[in-house]
């Protein structure tokens, strides 16, 4: 196990998430299959994962058809990521090859729940184009520690590196496994969640996603893609 894979390891563990990896790599392995139809059961044991981590704003939908994800219209900005998240497991030839786009995408859902905490507590400062390091740094008194310890590992681990610093001489450090994208995914929506709850808007995006279930209008937002 080298540096990187273990500090993803422990982060997984910090996380307290509800499956360990063993089994994430039995998701990944499961996922990753040219036949659509063969990653539907692997995409739905996603999708449980996902609700059983807390308040999941968004709705997924997925045959050997059709995919579609509808999402809080209020909070697009935080759920957008998680659409492109889907996209790169359902939608692609192969989940594999998209593994730094996914664990990119998991951890900009984290830096948009932080502008929402930061917006709805109005206890800091939440610069339109500040990035999530610079963020944390303006805001390191208003955050809890073992929040920002978590944010800031996933940041300075993932984010930072894949986003902002790609080197070509040194791609382990950016090109990450699909199972190591899974777990960054599954701590990063653990994060987000936190983040929503903390601030009490994980109240509005549960009961939007009542109504958007019930079929009521303007809600949520989507698409839907054949396949």
């Amino acid at each position: 196990m080298d540096a990187i894979e273990s500090r993803i390891a422990d982060l997984c563990g910090e996380s307290h998430l509800p499956i360990e990896i063993p089994e994430i790599h039995q998701i990944a392995s499961g996922l990753n299959q040219r036949e659509v139809s063969s990653r539907l059961p692997w995409v739905r044991r996603l999708q449980d994962i996902d609700k059983s981590l807390g308040i999941y704003g968004f709705i997924v939908e997925y045959d050997e058809k059709e995919f579609s994800f509808y999402h809080s219209l209020a909070f697009d900005h935080v759920y957008r990521p998680i659409k492109y998240v889907y996209m790169d497991v359902c939608y692609t030839f192969l989940p594999a090859p998209f593994s730094r786009n996914l664990a990119e995408n998991a951890c900009a859902h984290v830096e948009q729940g932080l502008r929402v905490f930061l917006n709805a507590t109005k206890t800091g400062i939440a610069k339109p184009k500040a990035t999530l390091g610079k963020l944390l740094s303006l805001n390191s008194d208003k955050i809890g520690y073992d929040l920002f310890h978590k944010i800031d590992t996933l940041n300075k681990l993932v984010y930072g590196r894949t986003k902002h610093d790609f080197k070509i001489a040194a791609p382990r450090e950016q090109l990450l496994s699909l199972v190591e994208s899974l777990v960054i995914y599954f701590v990063s929506r653990r994060i987000a969640v936190e983040l929503l709850t903390e601030c009490g808007v994980a109240n509005q995006i549960a009961d939007d996603l009542r109504k958007a279930e019930n079929g009521q209008d303007g809600v949520f937002i989507g698409q839907t893609w054949s396949i």
